[in-house]
């Protein structure tokens, strides 16, 4: 599995996602393994339909990225888009 659990540690789950938080529906839910890691490329392929079922999941979790991009800009007083840009360029230089 690929990715960080603590990105979205808040992002919450139920039994077939994340050991912690609120239920999780939706697309995020089914790209997402218990630990809150991704699924290998396998296994998330055999939960897709259709492309539009891709575009949800994208959609969702922009839309999660930019909620505790504005969460941690409130706590810091830091430009959102500045969080997110920050984020951005510390994954592309190799920092997970």
């Amino acid at each position: 599995m690929i990715g960080h659990p603590t990105a979205i540690a808040c992002a919450a789950g139920n039994d077939d996602n994340f050991e912690m938080g609120a239920s999780m529906a939706g697309p995020f839910g089914h790209m997402v393994s218990r630990d809150g890691r991704l699924l290998e490329l396998e296994e998330f392929v055999e939960t897709i339909d259709n492309p539009g079922d891709v575009y949800g999941m994208v959609e969702e979790m922009l839309g999660m990225i930019w909620h505790l991009a504005n969460r941690v800009a409130q706590a810091t007083g830091e430009d959102p888009a500045a969080i997110v840009e920050g984020a951005r360029a510390q994954l592309e230089d190799g920092c997970e």
